[in-house]
């Protein structure tokens, strides 16, 4: 069975992400890895998301917590 992503939601995050994004170079960047890339997110770790859009590890955690996710895990199971 695959792992199918509710578009509603999926527009939802891609527009707070969007509207976070305009005040950061980095969480543009982020933003838009995610989007570009969001079934193969599930299966990756903060710091391999971080290494694959080449930014930090903490900035996977601050947008997150942006986001109001507790930590990225939260993230992935809420996204």
């Amino acid at each position: 069975m695959g792992v199918k992503p509710r578009i509603g939601e999926l527009q939802s995050l891609i527009q707070k992400m969007v509207g976070i994004s305009q005040d950061s170079p980095t969480y543009e960047k982020l933003a838009g890895y995610i989007e570009k890339n969001y079934m193969s997110i599930i299966f990756m770790t903060a710091g391999e998301l971080a290494a694959e859009a080449n930014i930090s590890q903490g900035s996977v955690s601050r947008l997150c917590s942006v986001l109001r996710y507790r930590a990225y895990n939260d993230f992935l199971r809420n996204r």
